[in-house]
C-alpha cells in the first residue's frame, strides 16, 4: 500500500534513527512532509543521507525523499516548528540537553512514545537548561506504528495502529494541528497528559514477561516468540492483575482508559475471552521475537519511566498497587539497582508531598501554579 500526499504538509524533524524513528521519517516524507532526520549514529547518518531515501516494506511500501539527514541535532533542528521526538522515553533526558540550546521558542514538540510524565519531565529539563518554560510539549499514548528496522534507511512497516492517544500542555498553533488531523486522524486528543501517561500499555505487557523469562532470555541456544511463547495463561493472567491496578488508579483522577484488552481491539481489529487468547490471535506479533538479553529497553525504559511513575502516583493518592511494585522490586534485584533513582520520581515530576488529587491534575494539565 502507498501513502497519498496531505493538503497540509509542513517542514518537521525526525528525532531518532531506531524502529519508530525510521517509520516515522518514511511516514511523514510520504505525506509530502519535508523531513529533516537526527540519526545520532553518524555511520547511519551517512549511508542514508548518501541513498536520500527511506524505504519500508509491509502494510506500507516504497521509499520516500528525505531534505537532510545528519548527525548534527542543530541543523536538523533549523528552521523547524514541528518536532518528533521518537525515542524510548529514557533517552528524553539527554534529547533535552541535546536540543535544549538549539530552540527558538517556536516549536510544538511531540514525544513518540512519552509513557508516563513524559511532557511534565521534559518541560522541566528545559526550564532547568533555561530554556522556553512555556514551550508546547505533547506525548503520544504509545509508538503509533508497529516497525522494525531492517537497516540504515529501510524498515519493515507492519501495522499503523488503529487508535491512539495525544496530549499537549501549551497551545498548539492552528497549522501544526491541520497536519496532525491529517496526518494521524485515529489519534484522539486527550486534555490531560494524565490520560496518555495512565494509558502506558508498555509498562504492563513488558517487564513482567521479560522477568518471568530470565530463564530463556539467557540461553542463547532457544529463542522464542515473545506474545506467543512468553505470555503463558498465568503471566497473561497476572498481567490482567497489574492492568486492573492501573485502571483503578486513572479512575481515582477521573480519567476512563481502556484494559489491555480493550487496547488491543481498538489498535489491532483483535480480541479474544482474556488477555492470553488476545494475544495469540493477532498476527502482528507473530514475528516478534522475545529479547536477548536483560539489557533490553522493556526494562530499561518500561520499569523507569512507567511503572515507576504510575507507583508514585498510586502512592501519592494511597492507591494500592502490588503487582506493579512486585515487579518493580524484581527487576531492581535481579539487575541490582535501584530504578527509582535514573526514574520519573515524584521530583523529576514535580509532585510535592502533601499534593492532593486536583494539584496532580494541574500539574499534568499544565495548569499548575506551583
Amino acid at each position: 500500500m502507498t501513502l497519498e500526499p496531505i493538503a497540509t504538509p509542513m517542514p518537521v524533524a525526525v528525532l531518532g534513527g531506531g524502529n519508530g524513528g525510521h517509520a516515522m521519517a518514511f511516514y511523514l516524507a510520504s505525506l509530502g512532509c519535508e523531513v529533516n532526520w537526527w540519526v545520532a549514529d553518524s555511520a547511519d547518518a551517512a549511508t542514508i543521507s548518501k541513498g536520500g531515501v527511506v524505504t519500508a516494506v509491509g502494510a506500507f511500501s516504497g521509499s520516500a525523499p528525505l531534505t537532510l539527514v545528519s548527525d548534527d541535532v542543530s541543523s536538523v533542528l533549523k528552521d523547524i516548528e514541528l518536532v518528533f521526538v521518537v525515542l524510548p522515553s529514557s533517552a528524553h533526558g539527554a534529547v533535552a540537553e541535546e536540543v535544549a540550546s538549539h530552540l527558538t521558542g517556536r516549536e510544538t514538540i511531540i514525544l513518540s512514545p512519552g509513557r508516563t510524565g513524559g511532557v511534565v519531565c521534559f518541560k522541566r529539563l528545559l526550564s532547568r537548561f533555561g530554556r522556553f518554560p512555556k514551550l508546547t510539549v505533547g506525548e503520544t499514548q504509545s509508538l503509533i506504528f508497529t516497525c522494525r528496522k531492517i537497516g540504515p534507511g529501510f524498515v519493515d512497516f507492519l501495522k499503523f495502529k488503529d487508535f491512539g492517544q495525544i496530549a499537549f500542555i501549551g497551545p498548539l498553533q492552528l497549522h501544526v494541528e491541520e497536519l496532525l488531523s491529517a496526518a494521524f486522524p485515529q489519534m484522539r486528543i486527550e486534555d490531560s497528559t494524565l490520560s496518555t501517561g495512565l494509558a502506558n500499555y508498555g509498562a504492563i505487557l513488558h517487564p513482567a514477561p521479560v522477568l518471568f523469562n530470565i530463564g530463556r532470555i539467557e540461553d542463547p541456544a532457544a529463542p522464542y516468540l515473545r506474545y506467543y511463547d512468553g505470555i503463558t495463561p498465568t503471566v497473561a493472567r497476572f498481567i490482567e492483575k497489574m492492568d486492573a491496578e492501573r485502571i483503578q488508579l486513572a479512575e481515582i483522577f477521573g480519567i476512563e482508559t481502556a484494559s489491555t484488552l480493550k487496547w488491543h481491539e481498538l489498535c489491532y481489529g483483535v480480541g479474544g475471552e482474556n488477555l492470553f487468547e488476545t494475544l495469540r490471535v493477532n498476527e502482528r506479533y507473530a514475528s516478534l521475537e522475545a529479547p536477548r538479553n536483560l539489557g533490553h529497553r522493556y526494562i530499561h525504559e518500561d520499569v523507569p519511566t512507567g511503572l515507576v511513575p504510575m507507583i508514585v502516583l498510586a502512592d501519592a493518592v494511597g492507591h494500592d498497587v502490588p503487582c506493579m511494585k512486585a515487579v518493580l522490586e524484581i527487576a531492581n534485584l535481579v539487575l541490582d539497582r535501584e530504578f527509582v533513582r535514573p526514574g520519573r520520581d515524584a521530583e523529576s515530576m514535580g509532585i510535592e508531598e502533601g499534593f492532593s488529587i486536583e494539584q496532580i491534575k494541574q500539574l499534568f494539565r499544565g495548569t499548575s501554579q506551583a
